[in-house]
């Protein structure tokens, strides 16, 4: 991904899971703009080791993009909304969270 993007990056697994929303709350600080790109066999093992300890840890949302059904990019500031009586919409947020 760095090589490819030349953005820097983050290990998940290398991150306390109690400290998940400081690292992304600390990106935004530094005006970095963080996603998720999550493996396929990597999915459950991000799920389980976030749970209880962030929002973001269910990737619960649509992803931003897929890469042939083995790469996810999330993108937190894109969530799936429902409305009562409306149905679900895919809203990308632009601003700051």
């Amino acid at each position: 991904m760095r090589y490819y993007a030349h953005l820097p990056t983050l290990s998940w697994d290398a991150i306390d899971p109690a400290w998940l929303d400081r690292v992304l709350a600390d990106c935004r600080t530094r005006g970095l703009t963080p996603y998720f790109a999550v493996e396929s066999w990597e999915l459950e093992g991000f799920r389980s080791r976030f749970r209880g300890h962030s929002a973001a840890a269910g990737l619960d949302w649509p992803p931003l993009a897929t890469l042939g059904n083995v790469i996810f990019v999330y993108d937190r500031r894109t969530v799936t909304v429902t409305l009562r009586g409306i149905g679900s919409r895919r809203v990308h947020h632009v601003g700051r969270r």
